[in-house]
């Protein structure tokens, strides 16, 4: 199963475009992320960075399908400290729904 997200792998460069909002003003931003595989290609691994303004943020995932659960599980680590978890399926064969 791991392998329906092979549509990710290799490197990418984002481009955003940040509209104004009670949270802050208009701007853009850039990064770059490179998906690969990693341990006998059990897991798919995330390298992220982005430049908003003066700000550099990082991030690095995995994501791994759990056999037992039957469903994709993903972990999500920022520089600034925060950490998320989810799960998901594929709700059709080009969507990845994560809650």
């Amino acid at each position: 199963m791991i392998n329906k997200l092979d549509f990710l792998l290799g490197n990418w460069k984002m481009i955003y475009n940040i509209p104004k909002s009670s949270f802050g003003e208009a701007s853009t931003s850039v990064g770059t992320g490179i998906f690969k595989r990693a341990l006998n290609d059990k897991y798919v691994y995330f390298d992220y960075s982005s430049a908003i303004e003066s700000d550099t943020d990082e991030a690095h995932a995995i994501f791994a399908w759990d056999e037992k659960a039957k469903l994709f599980r993903l972990w999500w680590f920022e520089n600034s400290g925060n950490f998320s978890i989810a799960t998901g399926e594929f709700i059709n064969d080009e969507t990845l729904f994560l809650n």
